[in-house]
């Protein structure tokens, strides 16, 4: 767990599994080493290795513009230091807990509460945030989990298999690669 960078998980290791990716960014970056606005917006790439990551709160996408207000890749909730950070106990499972707020004057009052868990003994991971708006106003909101997987889970010959009706690519380049069932 990253609690300097929103609540991320950077990798998780049981026996020969892993889950993560050797990203180029081979360093925890500190967001306050982080420009989201530079190279046109893609300054969220430079601190960019996580297994796990949230994109938003208020904004998710691609840089560009909303409205008159500049978007940087992807949003800042990962870019946000957690506070009250906590490891907790409930008699069933043991967890990290932390609180990011993404908020502003004028501006969005967003508090994240991410939370990671696992029961005792086993294999299984939780991953379960609420999503609390603190302002007056009814506030959008856009959260995207980014799982990045490689070694030793995505090797020649893997299978995907998800619950989804239809899958879209979202670029002409992804439809290219995005292999399909020959079901």
């Amino acid at each position: 767990m990253l609690p300097t960078r929103g609540m991320g998980i950077y990798e998780i290791k049981k026996g020969a599994i892993r889950l993560g990716w050797d990203s180029p960014v081979e360093e925890i970056v500190h967001p306050n080493l982080i420009d989201l606005e530079s190279r046109g917006g893609l300054g969220w790439l430079e601190g960019f290795n996580e297994w796990m990551v949230r994109c938003g709160l208020e904004f998710a996408g691609h840089p560009g513009k909303d409205g008159k207000a500049d978007t940087t890749l992807h949003g800042k909730i990962q870019n946000i230091p957690a506070k009250k950070v906590e490891v907790f106990w409930d008699g069933d499972r043991v967890g990290v807990r932390g609180v990011v707020l993404e908020k502003f004057f004028h501006g969005p009052k967003l508090e994240l509460v991410a939370e990671v868990s696992t029961a005792s003994g086993s294999s299984d991971l939780r991953i379960s945030d609420t999503i609390k708006n603190h302002g007056a106003y009814d506030q959008e909101f856009q959260l995207i989990y980014h799982g990045n997987y490689g070694s030793s889970i995505l090797e020649e010959g893997a299978v995907a298999v998800v619950a989804a009706k239809k899958l879209t690519p979202m670029t002409d380049n992804a439809a290219a690669a995005t292999p399909t069932s020959p079901d």
